[in-house]
């Protein structure tokens, strides 16, 4: 972070943050003038969840979800929705990289309860949802497509793994004083 320049900042922010607007604002014109339409935001799931090393990223994603927002307050009365769809960790050509850095990857499995990267077409109900009639009465709103971790912050498959193992560690633990402590059968004594 102490080192990304102002340049870097510029470029980030136009590119994520401002072409958005300016798509939006010119497509909004002709939804206004008609009395609907649907813009569908490119967000991220880095708009709720801190990594270390993408805080700029974070940054125009969460802008993202409050220039959807915001496109809900002053559209939404001309008949116009704006929501957002929020991907997770995808395999793309941009992130191909990440994905084959087997400790980063592992990362991605760990952390998402689903236990894999997303694939491309994991996106295509969510925006087919978002474009179509049956989400009209959706506004403002971001669709996180990420196997789990947005709304799960910090929870690991690990952890997940962990609770399965404590609760088989009751469930053995159980069993071994039933063994050990074997209920009365025969003197029709409920609580022995």
């Amino acid at each position: 972070f102490v080192e990304f320049s102002l340049e870097d900042w510029n470029d980030l922010v136009a590119t994520n943050l401002t072409s958005a607007f300016l798509v939006s604002q010119r497509v909004a014109q002709g939804m206004v003038a008609r009395g609907s339409g649907k813009i569908i935001n490119i967000g991220s799931v880095q708009s709720q969840l801190a990594r270390p090393g993408i805080a700029p990223y974070s940054a125009t994603k969460g802008g993202i979800v409050m220039l959807t927002k915001g496109l809900c307050a002053d559209l939404g009365p001309s008949g116009v929705q704006a929501n957002a769809l929020a991907p997770g960790y995808f395999e793309t050509e941009l992130t191909s990289a990440l994905v084959e850095d087997q400790k980063f990857s592992a990362w991605v499995r760990d952390r998402t309860p689903a236990g894999r990267w997303g694939k491309m077409e994991d996106l295509i109900g969510a925006l087919v949802f978002l474009a179509s009639p049956a989400s009209d009465f959706v506004n403002g709103q971001v669709l996180f497509v990420d196997g789990g971790p947005a709304h799960q912050p910090g929870v690991a498959r690990a952890a997940a793994r962990r609770g399965r193992q404590r609760r088989a560690d009751v469930r053995g633990r159980l069993r071994m004083e039933c063994v050990a402590h074997p209920r009365p059968r025969d003197r029709g004594d409920r609580h022995g």
